[in-house]
Formats: C-alpha cells, structure tokens, sequence
C-alpha cells in the first residue's frame, strides 16, 4: 500500500492522500473547494492566509468574489461543526482572511493512524444537482437582462484553451506518466520572501524563475517546470517528496530578503535522494547586482552537477534584461498582476508595464510580456475593442522582437494573434519559430497544440502536448490536455480519470469536461450541474447577463420550453447592433444541434475564442456537423482549407475530384 499523508489536529485527522476526513471518527462529506480550503488552512496551522491568498490556493487566482470564498468557508465550518462566532478549527481575521486555529502534525503512513476501520466514504463527494447549482451561482431565469460582461466557461474546446489562458498552478503532486529519472535533473522551487513586511513575493519569485529559465537552456539538463516547481510555494513538503513528485534528482530552494538597496538572498542545492546539502551560499549585495547574484547562483548548479558548459553558455548564463533596476522591478510586479487575471489586473498590469517602459525604452522583454497582456485582455473584458488589442499587441511584440530576435514570447504572440484572425497558416508558423528559440517553453507548447487540435490534426498535437507534460508532470494542463484527447477518441473512461485528476487539482475545465461525460452517457441533470459549477469558476466575458447564461446553458440540456428561452436570447444577441465576438452564442446553437445556424454565424464573427467552437467538431461527437452539407463552404470560409492545403488534410476530410470537401 502507498504512502498516506496525514494531518491531524484535535478531533480532526485528514488524509490528504486519500481526500478523505474525519471528525471523532465520523467521516465528512465536503465538496471540492471546502476540502482544498481545509488541507491549505491545515498546512500553516495559526497563520493568517488572507483572502487573496485563499483565492490564489484553491481557485489558483480565478475571477472569484469574495462571496464565493465565504460561501466555501460557511460549508466547511458547518461539516467542522464551527460558527463565525464559536470556532474550534476554522478562525476569521476581520476584513482579512482565516486562520486554522489548532496545532497540527503531519504525518505518513502505510494506513491513516487510527481509521483503518472508519470506511471509505470519501471526504469530497460530487454535489447533488440542486447544490451543485446552488454553488456555482445559478441564477434564476427572471428578472431584468443586462449585458454585463460575466464569466462563463463555454464550449468543449475550453478544455484546453482555458488551460492554456490560466496557466495555473497545481496543488497536488501527482506526477503524469514520469519518465526514468535523470541523474541530472531538478527543480527550482519559489524562492521565499523574507522581506519585513512579507510584500516582496513578486520579486523573491522573478528571482528563482530567472535562475529556473537559464538552466533549461542547458541542454544535457533536465529542469522541472515553473507551473509544477511554483506549486509547493508556501506548503512544508519535504525535499523527498518534492523530488518523487517533479521526478527529479535535485532541488534547488533558497530566500530572498530585501531592505532599501540591499538584498540578500541564500540558495541551497540539495539532493533529494538522502537530503544531503550539496552546496549552499549567501549573497548580501546591492539590489542592481541581481542579475549577477542569479548568473552566479545558475552557475554554481551546472558546476556541481558537472553540467558542461558550451559555446555562450561558459561566458554568461543570465544576462541583464535592464539596466534599470526600478524598471525590472516594475516588470516583476506586473509580471505578477498579469499571473491572475482577477478582476483589474490585467489593465493594471499593461499600466505597470508602460511605467518600466518609459524608464527603459530598450526593455525586450517588458515590450513582450506588455504584448500579451493585450493579446489576452479581450479574453476577460468583452468591452475592449478586438482588432485595437491585436494592433497594441503587434506593435509590442514586434518592438521586443526588433530589440530581441532570439525571444520567444512575442512570436508565440503573434501566433495568438494570427490564430484569431483565422490565419492558420501565420500562425503555426508563429508557434514553430517560437518553439525554436525555446523547445522547453511549456507555454509554447500548449499554444501550438491548441491550434493544432481547433484545425484537426489531433495527432501531431497529442505529441507535442505529451512533451509539455514531461516537463510539467503535476500540472493541471497535462490532465486537462489528456483528457480532452481521450475524450475526443471517445475513450470515456479514461476521459473521466483524468479530468476528475483535473479537478482535483482546482482546475475549473475538469468539472466541463465531466459534464460532457454526463452528457454522451444520457446524464443530462449533472451534466448541466457541473457545467453550471465549472461556470462558476471561469473566466471568459461574454455578450449575456448572469441570467442569461444560466438560461442559456438549461436550454441545452432541459425541456422545449427551456430551449426556447435561450433560443430567444441567441437571437437578441443576433439582432444586437453590436460586433459579434461572444463565442458563447454559436456554441449553445451547436449543443442544440442547430448545426447550420451554429456554423453561419461563427463563421460571421471575430472572437478571441475560435477553439471553444472548433475543437467539439472534431470529438467523436462532430460528425453531424462534418456530415453537413453546409460544412464545406464552412471549412472554406474560415480559412480551414488553406491550411490544409499547406499542412497537410486531417484524417477525417478529403477532397473530392469535384472540388468539394468530404468528411466522415
């Protein structure tokens, strides 16, 4: 039998493991976000954990109100027995956050101590359809309309293009189909923030990510990736476990403190194998020697490693972006904004990056990230202007490009933008040449495989996907990504393992993905029950008002009457005198199987979202939709068949002596 983590506090024992709770012995029976608010709280046992943090943990810094928070905190205090005012376990810091208020000890063990004889009943049960609706903001289907941008997750191709949008960081450590563990290889965590406030998290994590992207440079290195190395920020797991988890050799942790224009930052390399301290050091310096204390820190690893340096690497593995330190500084705190897009961070963070700009015009790399905040800003703000964000995120990605060819970020921008304009072709070429200046890019690779699988070549995606995974194998996205894959072949079982792995992992599109499931499998109640809590924690605007949308999403699996109502709403939209961006309305036309109208008006508008259409129609559940015949002047018209032209025919289409296009 496997290992268990276990935390035990009082009356409490939680084996995180095995997602199961106990109080006085008696099991609980919480949903998904109560037990991963209850395991975080238990990891800093007294501390304060703020309710940005909080977000940031369980819903992995997703667009959530605070009321959505509360609503969790309320379900966990009521299966712990506590109350707002009479807490054992769960304590509230006013206008601040929450504290676990009992001590608590971890352990491991072949069994959870004591309960072997307690059952399985598992502590995180799918919600009935009633309360699933209930916790994931159901509204009802009166009252005034408004067109309100909202946050909606639509369309099975959100399966994977949510995962990419997020990028988010898993909380789980559970690897994906590790590959044979490299003697060289490892893992650089996020750096502690010991500065005196605690406020310096920004900068404490641009330190080790600069450290963390310089050795994936090294060719005969294998380094874990920033999604799966960030996910133990903050949590007291042990270097064994970390090492099991990322399957690596070494670890790379460290802190950095700052104060005025001194920073002093400690690093240790550790083995993970007996825990054995292979090097350490301490640096005390001014902050504008940063970029140094980093190149130094990198090439101390590669040395003992026996890393062999080559070619530019033996003169210098980490160059200065900036000469500006208050400018890098900015970049760092933008950065971060742009890591969350909750509520105004976005703009926030394209505001922060002007500021760097402006003290250094030279900034490639701020010129770059500023280019996908535009790039990605439409996405969660249904009033920006589509085509005036693609021209703001041209011009700073071209402006890094120029100041920087050897970047990769800002042509995997262009990729986006190329991708949105229907221009397959630019795109993918966009996507290649940005994999080519940085093949371990776990971004890039997420990005060519959504183009790959929204234009049907699901075969060349799958492989680039599986080398993503390898080099983040506890992320979320490589559950997500397989699951979508599985799902496409019809393989639901495995389908169902791997998103539920998803979900376990706080990543909203796992719920869709179930829900999809339910769906093929005639189980249209929880179906529509997990689609409306995958909704509730997504981040898509869209056209609709909160109403709406719940409406919207009942008629495509409730009665007549339901389906009219949202029929009548997909027509307001229609007969609205604004652009037609909003991928939601084609979407619930196509899950009506109103395949003509679906295809016509996709066809006809601009969205920053083509994948939440295109990748349903090649699942196994496409083929009416490929079958139709208004489906070759479709594939004509979106540019569908230019690529193909260029790359090469999916396996389910063909051309016709006639001309005209085939697809099975």
């Amino acid at each position: 039998m496997s290992e268990r983590q276990i935390l035990i506090a009082s009356r409490l024992r939680v084996d995180v493991t095995d997602e199961r709770a106990w109080l006085d012995d008696t099991p609980l029976a919480l949903s998904q976000k109560p037990f991963l608010l209850l395991v975080t709280l238990m990891r800093t046992p007294q501390l304060l954990l703020t309710k940005d943090a909080l977000i940031e943990t369980v819903w992995e810094g997703r667009a959530v109100s605070d009321a959505v928070l509360t609503t969790a905190i309320k379900e966990l205090r009521q299966a712990l027995g506590d109350s707002a005012k009479s807490s054992e376990f769960v304590g509230t810091v006013h206008a601040k956050g929450y504290r676990f208020l009992q001590p608590v000890k971890a352990v491991t063990s072949d069994v959870s101590p004591g309960l072997e004889d307690l059952g399985s009943t598992p502590a995180r049960t799918t919600p009935r359809p009633e309360t699933a609706a209930a916790a994931a903001g159901s509204v009802s289907n009166t009252g005034a309309r408004t067109n309100r941008p909202i946050n909606i997750l639509i369309g099975a191709a959100a399966v994977i293009a949510i995962a990419f949008i997020w990028a988010t960081l898993s909380k789980r450590t559970e690897p994906v189909d590790a590959p044979p563990l490299e003697p060289t290889s490892i893992a650089v965590l996020a750096f502690e923030d010991l500065s005196i406030d605690g406020d310096q998290s920004y900068f404490s994590d641009g330190v080790s990510e600069e450290i963390l992207n310089s050795l994936v440079k090294l060719d005969n290195l294998y380094v874990a990736g920033r999604t799966s190395s960030f996910s133990f920020k903050g949590q007291k797991t042990d270097i064994q476990s970390i090492g099991a988890a990322l399957n690596v050799a070494h670890v790379l942790e460290g802190s950095v403190r700052t104060n005025g224009d001194k920073v002093r930052i400690t690093a240790q390399l550790i083995k993970v194998e007996d825990g054995y301290h292979i090097w350490s050091e301490v640096y005390e310096r001014q902050t504008d020697d940063i970029f140094a204390i980093q190149d130094e820190i990198a090439r101390s690893v590669a040395e003992e490693l026996k890393v062999i340096l080559v070619g530019n690497d033996s003169d210098q593995l980490i160059e200065a972006p900036t000469t500006d330190q208050e400018a890098y500084r900015l970049y760092l705190q933008a950065n971060a904004l742009l890591a969350r897009r909750v509520g105004n961070n976005i703009p926030r963070a394209i505001e922060i990056y002007r500021e760097a700009l402006n003290l250094d015009p030279e900034f490639a790399r701020a010129w770059s990230a500023l280019a996908s905040a535009h790039a990605i800003q439409p996405d969660f703000n249904y009033d920006i202007d589509l085509q005036r964000a693609a021209d703001q995120a041209r011009e700073a990605a071209q402006r890094a490009i120029d100041l920087d060819p050897e970047l990769a970020e800002p042509y995997a921008v262009l990729g986006l933008i190329e991708f949105d304009h229907r221009n397959y072709v630019a795109a993918r070429e966009a996507f290649e040449r940005a994999g080519e200046l940085e093949p371990n890019d776990v971004n890039v690779m997420f990005w060519h495989s959504t183009l790959l699988r929204s234009v049907g070549d699901m075969s060349t995606a799958e492989r680039i996907s599986e080398r993503a995974m390898r080099a983040e194998p506890i992320s979320p996205l490589g559950y997500v990504s397989k699951a979508t894959s599985a799902f496409a072949t019809g393989d639901l079982e495995t389908a169902t393992r791997l998103a539920e792995r998803a979900r376990d992992l706080g990543h909203p599109t796992g719920n869709y993905i179930l829900a999809k499931i339910a769906e093929r499998t005639g189980d249209a109640v929880r179906a529509q029950a997990l689609h409306l809590e995958s909704f509730n924690d997504s981040g898509i605007s869209t056209w609709f008002g909160p109403a709406d949308v719940s409406a919207l999403i009942q008629g495509t699996y409730g009665v007549a009457q339901d389906r009219d109502n949202a029929l009548g709403l997909v027509n307001d939209y229609v007969e609205d005198s604004s652009p037609k961006r909003d991928i939601l309305a084609p979407n619930i036309l196509l899950d009506m199987g109103m395949v003509e109208d679906a295809l016509r008006l996709f066809e006809s508008s601009q969205t920053s979202l083509d994948q939440f259409f295109l990748l349903p129609v090649w699942g196994p559940g496409g083929g009416p939709v490929r079958q139709h015949p208004y489906f070759g002047e479709f594939v004509e018209g979106v540019g569908l068949i230019k690529y193909w032209d260029v790359y090469g025919w999916p396996d389910a289409c063909h051309r016709l002596p006639s001309g005209t296009v085939a697809c099975n």
